[in-house]
């Protein structure tokens, strides 16, 4: 069976884990929301900021690193200049998404691509210059 996890930002830091949306306050005073859980011992939830949260794809870059919806990858080709492009799930699969100069976005799927190593450089909720 594959993992599935999450990623999401509090309102400090980065965490992963299973994500768990509450659509209204429960017994205890657990506030309406999204969390994260831990992989902790112990029971445990981080409050994340919806808009960031993202699925992982399965897949680890060049460095071992997951690479998750909403990250920026680019691609470490034998020849050509890899440019930055944000990871998107769209039509059920995981791939990136480039503008083009007449502002159309065009999806590539990651199965689509043959002999390209991936590296995450940043995402677009920290990453500005890439918005």
């Amino acid at each position: 069976m594959r993992e599935i996890k999450f990623r999401g930002k509090t309102l400090v830091r980065w965490v992963t884990g299973n994500l768990s949306i509450l659509p209204k306050d429960i017994y205890n005073g657990i506030k309406a929301g999204t969390y994260i859980s831990n992989k902790g011992d112990m029971p445990f939830a981080y409050a994340v900021r919806p808009e960031t949260v993202g699925q992982w794809t399965g897949l680890v870059d060049i460095n071992g690193q997951d690479i998750f919806e909403g990250d920026i990858v680019q691609g470490v080709y034998r020849f050509g200049n890899p440019f930055p492009l944000p990871v998107v799930f769209k039509d059920g699969a995981f791939g990136v998404e480039e503008t083009c100069l007449n502002g159309v976005k065009r999806f590539q799927a990651f199965t689509s691509f043959f002999n390209v190593q991936w590296e995450v450089i940043g995402n677009i909720y920290d990453k500005e210059e890439f918005s």
